[in-house]
């Protein structure tokens, strides 16, 4: 678990790009991954990033 309360600079795009090195480090097997960014206008601002897997997933909420 990485806790990211009060940092700055944190994107999803590195974000996912971790989430996925960590997956293909693990051997799990990779089906789908998404970054999706909110800029504040209808959602809170941040992202949210899910790397889906063939047993589970790994997600983000930032």
């Amino acid at each position: 678990m990485l806790d990211c309360t009060g940092a700055v600079g944190v994107s999803g795009t590195w974000m996912l790009s971790l989430m996925e090195k960590a997956v293909d480090a693990s051997g799990a097997r990779r089906v789908h991954s998404h970054n999706e960014d909110f800029d504040g206008s209808v959602s809170p601002l941040g992202f949210a990033s899910v790397v889906l897997l063939d047993e589970s997933h790994v997600s983000a909420h930032c």
